[in-house]
């Protein structure tokens, strides 16, 4: 990308977290925790003790890319941070259920009883952790990872016919569960 910028194109980048929120495919782990619930299906979580990574809610990703946009500077390499959290892979799970007991009671008991602990070696990411070159944004997430969980629910709720077409497209996902390992 530098070698582009330095031939005059008008470059920046932006390392973003993973991201979430609506129009989310069910191969994501939140978006399958939300379907699976709803079905009354089991909710495989792994390594349900550990710290949930770095996850960014998809409107403060546009934010950062607007930002970027405006402020940023040619050739610039830019980096969104995630907000602080401490939530183990198990309470995020703990948060969907909550917010769908409140929103969409389940016909019987609460959705915490479809969580199934799946413990397993930490899966190593092979992308690069090396940021020396990246500037950090001026931009303070506005939404935890607690609030945005509330938000993702409900806008799935809300949304009925993208449940019921994503769910169709990958069905496979519904039926392996564990091809998607860990909320991030």
């Amino acid at each position: 990308m530098d070698g582009y910028a330095s031939d005059g194109l008008p470059i920046s980048s932006l390392l973003v977290p993973p991201a979430f929120g609506p129009f989310q495919q069910p191969d994501s782990p939140i978006s399958m925790i939300i379907y699976r619930a709803i079905e009354g299906e089991t909710i495989p979580v792994v390594n349900p003790e550990e710290k949930v990574s770095d996850l960014v809610y998809v409107k403060d990703v546009v934010d950062a890319i607007v930002l970027v946009e405006k402020n940023g500077k040619i050739g610039g390499h830019y980096h969104l941070t995630g907000p602080a959290s401490s939530m183990s892979n198990f309470e995020a799970a703990d948060v969907i259920c909550e917010s769908l007991n409140e929103a969409l009671p389940p016909p019987v008991g609460r959705y915490q009883a479809l969580i199934e602990e799946i413990a397993t070696s930490p899966v190593a990411s092979d992308i690069s952790k090396d940021e020396s070159t990246l500037t950090v944004l001026g931009l303070q997430n506005k939404t935890s990872l607690g609030e945005g969980l509330k938000e993702t629910v409900s806008w799935y709720l809300n949304n009925p016919r993208w449940y019921n077409q994503s769910r169709t497209r990958f069905f496979y996902l519904w039926q392996n569960p564990e091809t998607v390992l860990k909320i991030a």
